[in-house]
């Protein structure tokens, strides 16, 4: 895990890191920081990280669950999900559940409970109030939060073989840079930079382009006539601190919009208001979709649903599906 780094008299960066209960330190041209939400290097560029991780909490905490070998331990969820995801909205909790493999062998659904927090240890409490505490607590904490959902959802807290708690954090659209930290040559990427509330892919998209602008920044810096001089060590080490800086800056630009539509729809989707389909809140783009599914009763499983889905992807470019607990008819 990386803790620090710092400036190695214009020359480089120091990364201290710890693993397997050991300290490690070492010298580098540069350091990339795509080490998550909570990224303990963020206090070594930016201002908002010096509170610690608690100050960027968006008031919102998930169980992160996975059910292994669904077929056979959650068939209804399996015939739910089919290969793909979905999203379900009620009394302000939002599950999220989808198919993936890290092999052909292994097929598991991962699924997140998410809810309101008015801490970062707000959920545990909640789990311990509930459940208790231990392994099973948070399992009889789902079962208890989804009991009178769809039957799937249900077989979906029963059958999950672990859960992990985790809160949601979202980091400063525009973030203020230490002056101490201009020279560091140190660039963060992906959450580790621009945290933002899960919605639609968009904290992974942006965080895929920001690690291309970092490989554009070294290989520019690299072509620059300092890395051609031999010896100029401290020369090589502005062109590549420059080039970095211009990549965050173009990162955060980008990011900026993502995050603030990310934490405005997070918001929605937590709120009790969320399962009255407000046509406006997505631009009336979804609505006409979903009732023309539900006027022909198309729900999952059908044969008729994917060529349906497929055409409302299009149609919204990307696509937001909803399903509220009681009736789900769009499933993606």
């Amino acid at each position: 895990r990386m803790l620090a780094v710092a400036a190695a008299g214009g020359r480089g960066a120091t990364e201290t890191s710890c693993g397997r209960g050991e300290w490690h330190c070492a010298e580098y041209d540069a350091v990339v920081g795509a080490n998550g939400s909570a990224s303990a290097l963020r206090a070594a560029l930016y201002e908002d990280a010096l509170a610690g991780p608690a100050s960027a909490f968006t008031g919102y905490a998930c169980a992160q669950g996975f059910v292994v070998a669904p077929e056979k331990s959650a068939p209804a969820l399996h015939e739910l999900a089919g290969a793909g995801s979905l999203m379900a909205l009620g009394d302000g909790t939002v599950v999220w559940a989808q198919h993936y493999a890290s092999d052909p062998a292994d097929h598991r659904v991962c699924f997140y409970i998410s809810r309101a927090a008015a801490s970062p240890s707000a959920l545990r409490q909640e789990i311990e109030q509930v459940g208790g505490t231990g392994a099973r607590a948070v399992h009889r904490w789902a079962a208890e939060v989804l009991r009178d959902w769809h039957p799937a959802f249900v077989e979906m807290a029963h059958a999950a073989e672990w859960y992990v708690l985790r809160n949601l954090y979202q980091h400063p659209e525009r973030p203020r840079m230490l002056e101490s930290a201009r020279s560091t040559p140190l660039a963060l990427c992906g959450d580790a930079l621009h945290a933002m509330v899960p919605f639609q892919g968009a904290g992974a998209n942006v965080g895929i382009e920001g690690a291309a602008d970092i490989a554009d920044a070294i290989l520019e810096a690299a072509r620059s006539r300092a890395f051609a001089r031999t010896g100029d060590e401290r020369g090589r080490a502005v062109e590549l601190v420059s080039a970095l800086r211009a990549a965050e800056e173009r990162m955060i630009a980008r990011s900026a919009p993502e995050a603030a539509e990310s934490m405005a729809c997070g918001k929605y989707l937590h709120s009790p208001s969320a399962t009255e389909l407000d046509p406006h809140y997505f631009g009336g783009k979804v609505l006409g979709v979903m009732s023309a599914m539900r006027e022909a009763e198309l729900y999952a499983g059908t044969d008729l649903l994917w060529p349906v889905i497929f055409a409302a992807a299009a149609a919204v470019a990307g696509g937001v599906f909803y399903c509220c607990r009681h009736a789900l008819p769009l499933f993606c």
